[in-house]
């Protein structure tokens, strides 16, 4: 098996399937926190399981929501930074030995530009898209909930 070029290891996923899980976790406890805050929805009864809130049950709900998104704001970031580390790293390597690779063979045709733009684009998706976006997300939910409580 080949080793993969500069450009296969740029569009792989930066995220190892237990961060995207934690991303997943991020993001609904995030929306759900939102809908709490914003539209004040919060449950008065679980018939299924037989509980019933009183009012100060439910200031309880909105912390217990903060500190649900606050628990998968950490752990993805815990996960999400090694992932992205690793994945800027793994790309700086492939980056040196396929551009010399791809010199040998054609000499005239200018890689540093595609590899530069590949490399802005990879870290466009990885920073801003996986890993911006739903830490973004989460602060926000956090805020809304301690502005709604």
């Amino acid at each position: 098996m080949s080793e993969p070029s500069f450009q296969e290891i740029l569009l792989q996923d930066p995220l190892s399937r237990v961060t995207r899980q934690e991303r997943t976790r991020l993001l609904l406890s995030s929306f759900v926190a939102v809908v709490i805050a914003k539209a004040g929805i919060i449950p008065t009864k679980i018939e299924s399981i037989g509980v019933e809130f009183s009012s100060s049950n439910r200031a309880s709900i909105v912390v217990l929501a903060g500190v649900v998104v606050a628990y998968f704001l950490l752990a993805f970031l815990i996960y999400g930074l090694f992932d992205i580390w690793l994945a800027i790293v793994r790309g700086g390597q492939a980056n040196v030995k396929d551009i010399a690779r791809m010199r040998e063979k054609e000499p005239d045709i200018p890689y540093g530009g595609i590899a530069r733009g590949l490399k802005v684009w990879f870290l466009f998706r990885a920073l801003i898209l996986e890993f911006g976006l739903p830490v973004t997300a989460g602060i926000y939910s956090i805020i809304a909930l301690i502005h709604a409580s």
